[in-house]
């Protein structure tokens, strides 16, 4: 029987077979240090989306999608369309 050690990304995931490679790749990840700016459509309780500062200075928008059809909406509210 062979016995093989696994080293495991803890953002991503990414498998490796050394310690140094599973680092390297976490060192990788650059680290949200805050919100930047959220988005709601008009009477939401919830964010349609926000925008993620992360610590390397680039700032990231994602959106909560229920449905694609939704999506348009969510879109056009972000980028004031």
């Amino acid at each position: 029987m062979k016995e093989q050690t696994l080293y495991i990304c803890e953002y991503c995931n990414e498998r490796y077979g050394d310690k140094a490679s599973a680092l390297t790749c976490e060192l990788s990840h650059p680290i949200p240090i805050g919100i930047a700016e959220l988005y709601f459509k008009p009477r939401s309780k919830y964010p349609k989306g926000l925008k993620v500062q992360f610590a390397d200075g680039q700032s990231e928008i994602y959106f909560a999608v229920v449905s694609s059809k939704n999506l348009r909406d969510i879109i056009n509210t972000v980028i004031k369309v």
